[in-house]
């Protein structure tokens, strides 16, 4: 029965208040599997216990989330922030370096004052500084971050590549067409060429001059090496303007992934006005419609504010260690060493395969022991103040924000569970909220209130399972003998 207990609590978590299934779901597998012999299946005494529980994890999240924030260390963060209409329009605010939702309400409005609302109530009692916000270019979400809470702003690189994508992507993709056919017409009137001269060397001799098959062979070969010219020189022109899209992504990162080296805000806007260029370039050369050059218009706008933001992260780095009063080879280590190995910990996750993971993930782990040598100014410091440091550097390191896809991908995941049931009140939102910080765990085991508040807490299926009653076995149904 204990078995039983756990595995219906179970169904009705992941099925029926994480997924998309209702208790009739729950009632008809323990009607198939027979297990509604020990346990109520009708469909009231489910539903029943659907709404227990639905009721039960909102209150563990209130508990925790009074247990937990006493405890948390002050530090700054960074939040995520986007919109998504479902039934109606729904905010979404996620911390970008714990993937912890803190705000997920329905609302009437996006402008700034409901966002400011929206956030210092989700922010209320937290010893948490908001330092920046990631965000598109909304209106609301702009006036949020400047005029009412005079934070930084992450542009989304993301949202910058997809305009570019859509103004030149099939205009350069077109460019390729025409240079490759021209090269298959060359290829096959030289081959022609060679055919008939093979048949009038092989005796096949119509009444006539023969041509003259040496001139018209090196004419066809002279045309198909400039055919084969032009196509690739168009290729390489193609790849070099998805090469400068893509650039714009790879150098908006404040260390070098290749060597842990940090790099400059001068750095990042060199390769951003190369890739400017190229881009610029390859407009005017596939002569992109007006449409097209407003949205390389638009996402030009959002590069200068993604100088800032790196302008602000080196600088908030230079704030935090100006009132420590650290010796400038302990300083060197800490820009040099530390923050650029926290930060490729960080985002060792995001890279393109398996070997460039595990490489990124590898330079980090050097840069950290490099700090850490029994030899550096910074191992023979204090244990006490290592720690402070380090936990400086990866504080530091998280500010740096390039894209809202974690917000991106939860308004994702609120779209199919929507899409599955066709309403999503309140409540059920509350729901998909809580299991998302306190049910939901990573592959390293941690749920994103443990890596949010930094301490461990309940275990949600043991609070479920104190506090929710199956319904009791049924009743024997007494069956009438069948008729002789």
């Amino acid at each position: 029965m204990a078995f039983i207990h756990l595995l219906v609590t179970l169904l009705h978590v992941i099925f029926c208040q994480a997924g998309p299934c209702g208790a009739d779901r729950v009632c008809q597998l323990l009607k198939l599997s027979g297990l509604a012999a020990f346990v109520g299946g009708s469909h009231g005494s489910q539903q029943q216990v659907s709404v227990e529980i639905r009721r039960e994890i909102l209150e563990f999240e209130r508990v925790q989330h009074a247990k937990l924030t006493p405890g948390m260390r002050e530090r700054p963060i960074v939040i995520a922030a986007d919109e998504t209409w479902l039934n109606e329009m729904c905010l979404v605010g996620i911390d970008t370096r714990s993937n912890y939702v803190l705000v997920e309400e329905y609302a009437d409005s996006r402008d700034g004052e409901t966002w400011q609302t929206v956030v210092e109530r989700a922010l209320k009692g937290l010893r948490v500084k908001v330092v920046g916000i990631a965000a598109d270019e909304a209106a609301g979400l702009g006036r949020l971050i400047q005029s009412l809470l005079g934070v930084q702003k992450s542009p989304d690189v993301l949202h910058v590549q997809r305009d570019l994508w859509k103004a030149l992507g099939q205009a350069n993709r077109r460019s390729l067409l025409e240079p490759a056919e021209a090269m298959k017409r060359a290829a096959f009137r030289l081959e022609c060429w060679l055919h008939r001269h093979a048949s009038h060397a092989a005796g096949e001799r119509p009444v006539g001059r023969p041509p003259d098959f040496e001139r018209h062979i090196a004419s066809a070969e002279d045309a198909l090496l400039e055919a084969a010219s032009n196509n690739a020189r168009a290729i390489q022109d193609g790849e070099a303007v998805e090469d400068a899209i893509r650039t714009l992504s790879t150098a908006y990162h404040p260390v070098h992934l290749a060597t842990g080296a940090l790099r400059s805000v001068e750095c990042i806007q060199a390769a951003f006005d190369q890739a400017v260029a190229t881009i610029d370039e390859a407009a005017r050369r596939l002569c992109i419609p007006q449409s097209g050059r407003e949205r390389i218009a638009k996402a030009k706008r959002v590069l200068p504010k993604m100088i800032d933001s790196a302008t602000f992260f080196f600088s908030y780095i230079e704030r935090c260690l100006e009132p420590l009063d650290l010796s400038s080879e302990v300083e060197v280590l800490i820009r040099q060493a530390l923050v650029p190995a926290f930060y490729l910990q960080q985002v060792a996750h995001r890279g393109r395969n398996a070997p460039e993971r595990d490489r990124i993930r590898e330079l980090g782990r050097a840069l950290l022991e490099q700090a850490r040598t029994s030899g550096s100014a910074f191992a023979a410091l204090p244990p006490a103040l290592r720690q402070d440091l380090e936990t400086m550097a990866a504080d530091c390191a998280s500010l740096f924000v390039r894209a809202t896809s974690c917000v991106e991908g939860r308004n994702g995941q609120l779209a199919l569970m929507f899409q599955g049931q066709r309403r999503l009140s309140a409540d059920r939102l509350a729901v998909l909220r809580a299991l998302h910080n306190y049910f939901i765990r990573r592959p390293d085991g941690t749920t994103a209130a443990e890596r949010f508040f930094e301490q461990e807490h309940d275990d949600l299926v043991e609070w479920l399972l104190d506090r929710i009653d199956h319904p009791v076995r049924p009743r024997t149904s007494r069956t009438l003998p069948l008729a002789a």
